[in-house]
């Protein structure tokens, strides 16, 4: 049975239902009923095919390629590819055919973000937000930075929410999508302001990094963010970026001072500010925008309780919600 003719509306609806559960009091079991939701539009999303967009497909002629090379030996930059994605892929292509494979590379990361809204409380309005201006794209397109950015989500959540060290975990999203690489520069930035010894493991990241995969790579790395660019030209740029900029604001503001409270702003905020302002002529790279996009939710959610500021974050996400179905409506 093909899902892909449900998918779009499936979003629509189940986005509506969240946006009602969001914009009632944040208590457990309108979390759980979120949490539901979210996981529902995840197993449908999970049920696509090959044919539901070109991304898809370009990522299922990847895993023939892998599958059909037997015993050849295992590359892990195969098809220009990262190396943790097409490790996914070579351990899937032992066992699964096309169609199991496309289920788990969209469910991993979906159960991750699970996981994470499980553990740590999140609240309807913030898993509504990630919901519309992450998963809807990711889950049915991009999944490699939808692994990227479900790791990059318990690296977040680990040093922001539990006050700890990053450690090895640091790293693991950009195996899976190298545009996460700024976000673990940022946080290797950040961390130096938290232990004065940090700036030694940064240089030696930045050494070793240089070192493993030399100037060739970082050269690639350029010449992959310009072709984005590029590619992304006659495209509406920047509104990732934007929102992130309103987000912050949201996050900030005070109703019961009518003000904004400086107190919450952190070095790493000061630097997905940076960034968003810096990226937001260039559409090519919503990607990248889209790790800081999970910083500013995860301080949110961290330090804004205010269940107007909440509600207010929730009609944005409506209005993304709307915008996404529109638009893939008058382009079928």
């Amino acid at each position: 049975m093909n899902f892909d003719i449900y998918i779009k509306d499936a979003w629509f609806y189940i986005g509506l239902a969240m946006f009602f559960a969001s914009s009632l009091k944040d208590i457990k079991i309108v979390r759980s009923v979120t949490i539901f939701l979210f996981s529902s539009f995840c197993i449908v999303a999970s049920l696509k095919s090959e044919f539901i967009n070109q991304d898809i497909k370009n990522y299922i002629i990847h895993f023939v390629t892998v599958k059909n090379g037997g015993g050849e030996a295992f590359d892990l930059f195969a098809g220009g590819f990262e190396p943790g994605y097409n490790l996914i892929a070579y351990i899937l292509s032992i066992f699964s055919d096309k169609q199991l494979y496309l289920f788990l590379i969209t469910a991993i990361p979906s159960a991750i973000f699970i996981w994470q809204f499980v553990k740590y409380k999140y609240s309807p309005s913030i898993i509504f937000y990630i919901y519309t201006t992450i998963i809807l794209v990711s889950s049915t397109a991009i999944v490699r930075h939808y692994f990227s950015m479900a790791l990059a989500f318990v690296v977040l959540n680990r040093i922001i929410l539990d006050g700890k060290k990053g450690g090895g975990l640091l790293f693991i999203p950009a195996l899976f999508h190298f545009s996460s690489i700024l976000l673990i520069f940022s946080l290797l930035i950040d961390g130096i302001r938290h232990n004065p010894h940090w700036y030694k493991i940064t240089g030696v990241f930045v050494f070793l990094f240089i070192a493993f995969f030399g100037m060739e790579f970082i050269h690639y790395l350029i010449l992959k963010a310009e072709d984005r660019i590029s590619g992304g030209a006659l495209q509406s740029g920047g509104m990732r970026s934007i929102l992130n900029l309103l987000l912050v604001f949201l996050l900030l503001y005070s109703t019961s001072k009518f003000s904004i409270v400086k107190k919450r702003m952190k070095l790493l905020l000061w630097i997905s500010i940076s960034i968003s302002i810096a990226l937001i002529p260039f559409y090519g790279l919503n990607r990248v925008t889209s790790f800081f996009s999970l910083v500013i939710m995860v301080f949110f959610y961290k330090y804004q309780k205010e269940r107007v500021v909440n509600w207010g974050l929730s009609l944005i996400s409506l209005s993304s919600l709307v915008f996404f179905y529109l638009k893939h409506s008058i382009l079928g």
